[in-house]
């Protein structure tokens, strides 16, 4: 009993680490994230018409080749998350009428984009593991 109280004290401990890094890692993202917020709501301002000056980024082109960004975790234990995403993320594909390449962000995601075959240009694992 005692051993098992020690292991559960000390996993308590690690856990309550990992919560307070993880925090103080969202309080130092959030001038990003306000930032962000501001540049996308200067940019829906803008005219969206083909006036000189309007802004480039919203300008109306045809499409010839999409890129998807699929966030996913890199393991299991999260319910549906993966098979749900996986499933959207096929299916968008699927839809689009021009080549699509992607992205990959957590190990769930990147084994999806390999075993589905998919043009895959990058990956990025073990980011939660910093």
């Amino acid at each position: 009993v005692d051993n098992t109280a020690k292991v559960t004290n000390a996993m308590s401990l690690i856990a309550a680490s990992k919560m307070r890094r993880a925090q103080s890692n969202v309080l130092e993202g959030r001038p990003y994230s306000v930032k962000i917020q501001e540049v996308i709501a200067n940019l829906a301002a803008q005219p969206m018409d083909d006036q000189d000056g309007a802004q480039p980024l919203l300008a109306v082109r045809t499409v010839e080749r999409s890129t998807i960004l699929m966030v996913s975790p890199d393991r299991g234990l999260c319910g549906g998350l993966h098979a749900n995403l996986n499933r959207r993320v096929g299916q968008f594909m699927l839809e689009q009428q021009v080549p699509v390449q992607a992205i990959a962000v957590g190990r769930k995601g990147r084994d999806f984009m390999a075993r589905t075959n998919q043009n895959l240009k990058a990956t990025f694992t073990d980011l939660g593991e910093t």
